[in-house]
């Protein structure tokens, strides 16, 4: 049996929508539609993501499966799985709208000739090392 004969049957909904790729509701999270998509590579390896959010270890826990077991065998000893945190960049952004806005309103009077206030600098400095922060979190 190879890896995604393991793992589909595990699944709900599951739908095929092309030669080795599924679609079906993702396990980790209360999923109304379907909402995680399912390959087999040629080396007969499963890639999944789930498009709401959700990380392939919580997807493949909670189907009482590791990561390993979407590999062939052999392949998940050459292979590292790094997971990697989902940069929310909705959330970034609406987090760094006030700092850019401040930013764009100095750089306009300093581009007129107004000689900002020590406050406003203050207020350009604070807008900079927030938007700084957010990328940084962000991992931008």
């Amino acid at each position: 049996m190879t890896p995604v004969d393991n793992i589909l049957p595990q699944l709900s909904g599951v739908r095929q929508t092309g030669p080795n790729r599924w679609i079906a509701c993702c396990p980790a999270h209360e999923d109304r539609s379907p909402s995680l998509s399912v390959s087999e590579t040629d080396e007969g390896n499963v890639l999944m993501h789930c498009f709401a959010g959700c990380e392939t270890r919580a997807v493949v826990n909670a189907i009482g499966h590791e990561l390993r077991d979407l590999f062939t065998s052999g392949t998940a000893d050459r292979v590292k799985c790094r997971e990697y945190p989902r940069a929310n960049y909705k959330a970034t952004l609406v987090e760094i709208r006030h700092p850019l806005w401040v930013l764009k309103f100095a750089a306009a009077d300093i581009l007129a000739g107004i000689q900002l206030p020590v406050r406003d600098l203050l207020a350009v400095e604070q807008a900079a090392n927030l938007v700084i922060r957010a990328l940084e979190v962000s991992n931008v």
